[in-house]
């Protein structure tokens, strides 16, 4: 928390102007990323395995996380194109599916909140990467 305090302290100073929307960002992200932290909690108090079909679930959205990295180093608006694609399928398709026949509902459902919120993370990365085009 104290570095991400620090980061924002740096954008608002470097970057006044868009300040808000790269907080944005980063507030995605951090959602993102604490429920891959709470799921892991989880995981580890349940002392349980994660089943082939949450697992498959999981690296999905590390893929969908990556897709946000690679748009945000490249600059690339096509791969949050991909990005929503991801997210449709993972979180209402096959996320949902989950949680109505499966045991390890918790799992599944800190697995789409955190895709969810990496995808979430695009539409302010959208905004400054429309910005730095426009530049």
């Amino acid at each position: 928390i104290r570095f991400d305090n620090f980061c924002r302290r740096v954008v608002a100073k470097t970057k006044p102007r868009e300040f808000h929307i790269r907080w944005a960002f980063q507030t995605a992200l951090n959602h993102g990323q604490r429920e891959i932290y709470h799921m892991l909690v989880y995981l580890n108090k349940a002392r349980g395995k994660i089943r082939p079909d949450v697992a498959g679930l999981l690296h999905s959205t590390k893929e969908g996380f990556l897709l946000l990295k690679k748009a945000y180093e490249t600059k690339d608006l096509e791969l949050l194109e991909d990005l929503h694609r991801k997210e449709h399928e993972l979180v209402y398709k096959k996320g949902y599916a989950l949680l109505g026949r499966n045991a390890d509902a918790v799992l599944v459902h800190h697995i789409i909140s955190a895709m969810r919120d990496f995808y979430l993370a695009a539409s302010p990365l959208t905004t400054l990467l429309l910005g730095a085009s426009a530049d």
